[in-house]
């Protein structure tokens, strides 16, 4: 028995490799955007949340100096750390200190 090939057969493969590149390599590109896409909203999300805490810090800090003055800065709860103050609040889901 002879077994005959076409050149049908080899192109048919050869199509398949093609397509199968194709579809590879546009699966390829849509998984890198939607990594980048949940990497921008993470890091969105992130700011979001840590810029009111930033900002509670730096108004109490600034209400404490306002009401006691430079020089009593160990009043209302202020802890030091060498040269540093520093006082822990929760804010929100995040805290400050």
């Amino acid at each position: 028995m002879k077994i005959r090939y076409s050149s049908e057969q080899g192109s048919t493969v050869i199509m398949c490799l093609i397509i199968a590149s194709i579809m590879g390599m546009v699966l390829a590109s849509y998984l890198s955007l939607v990594s980048a896409q949940n990497l921008s909203v993470t890091r969105s999300q992130t700011w979001n949340s840590v810029v009111p805490v930033a900002e509670a810090g730096a108004e109490e800090a600034l209400t404490h100096l306002y009401h006691n003055g430079p020089s009593n800065l160990f009043l209302c709860g202020w802890i030091t750390a060498g040269s540093d103050y520093y006082k822990w609040r929760q804010v929100g889901d995040g805290w400050a200190y």
